[in-house]
């Protein structure tokens, strides 16, 4: 498979501070890869990087062989942060829709194509019923799906995601991940993931970048996911073990 995301000797910041460095990578087709670190280690750094939202200071970055400025059509991208005021105007389709006015365009008023497109990417998502509903008053899990519904809506190749997991329940979050599952087996979509916490995602990835500001180690996650990697990542003591066939992380809290 080839390298449908390459990064080449990438450094990035904001206003002249650098937040990654000498970031050297390759995603493959087709691939589940989860980029982990302790915070400030500059994963969304790189989504944004990767996204074309950030240009970096120095190096090059490609996405389907091109800059990611010239393939935004084929990038889907849920943000961690997102407006979800119990008291926002809109519904769970409408939301959705906004992911399409890249292609609409912001003065014209979506057709009968694209709401169906937002029905579908509902559909997919298993929120169509929910589709008239105000996003602010779903549940935290059914918000994020509705995100992940609104990137989906363009129909992109490569989905990277920042903390889908983040604020959820056990429930919620299975049922997130096992969504991803099924759109990188069956709609053949590579996923790109930022998330803190590494239980939670070991049985799905393909691939895992360990990120310190540098890419600090990155490979197979029953290759690289040692104790000693791990508690020299973290900075704080970590055990690895196995439990029904999955690889578990517990970070012991130095300070107790």
């Amino acid at each position: 498979m080839d390298c449908v995301v390459e990064l080449a000797g990438v450094t990035a910041g904001y206003n002249n501070k650098v937040a990654i460095e000498d970031i050297n990578l390759c995603i493959k087709e087709r691939s589940f890869t989860g980029i982990i670190g302790p915070n400030g280690s500059g994963k969304t750094t790189l989504l944004r990087v990767i996204t074309g939202s950030l240009h970096p200071f120095t190096g090059t970055v490609k996405v389907f062989g091109h800059p990611p400025i010239r393939v935004r059509n084929r990038i889907g991208y849920v943000p961690q942060f997102f407006n979800d005021d119990p008291y926002i105007p809109f519904s769970a389709i409408e939301v959705v829709l906004f992911g399409l006015y890249p292609n609409i365009g912001m003065v014209k008023r979506p057709g009968h194509k694209d709401i169906e497109r937002a029905r579908q990417a509902l559909d997919t998502v298993g929120l169509l019923d929910k589709e008239g509903e105000p996003f602010g008053h779903l549940s935290g899990g059914q918000k994020r799906r509705v995100m992940i519904a609104r990137a989906l809506a363009g129909d992109p190749d490569i989905l990277l995601l920042d903390e889908p997991s983040s604020g959820l329940d056990v429930k919620s979050i299975r049922i997130i991940l096992d969504l991803l599952h099924r759109l990188n087996t069956e709609r053949n979509i590579t996923i790109i993931l930022v998330t803190h916490n590494i239980n939670q995602i070991t049985s799905y990835l393909d691939y895992v970048v360990y990120m310190r500001k540098r890419i600090y180690v990155a490979g197979n996650p029953k290759e690289v996911l040692s104790k000693e990697v791990l508690s020299e990542l973290y900075g704080a003591p970590v055990d690895v073990f196995e439990r029904n066939g999955n690889i578990c992380v517990l970070v012991e809290d130095s300070h107790a």
